[in-house]
């Protein structure tokens, strides 16, 4: 009873750094949470001059 106890808290412990290093890794790749403002500014500039040369 004491071994089931344990492995389930061991499998709901990591589940939940699982989900956690999901939504970590997304927000990395995904979003510019974790980019620097020289990464943001060349990144916004390269879209105006994408879309000046679209005109």
């Amino acid at each position: 009873m004491k071994g089931k106890k344990i492995l389930i808290i061991s499998i709901v412990i990591i589940l939940i750094l699982a989900l956690a290093g999901g939504a970590a890794a997304y927000a990395y790749i995904a979003t510019d949470l974790f980019k620097s403002d020289e990464q943001l500014f060349y990144k916004y500039i390269a879209e105006v001059r994408r879309n000046l040369e679209k005109l």
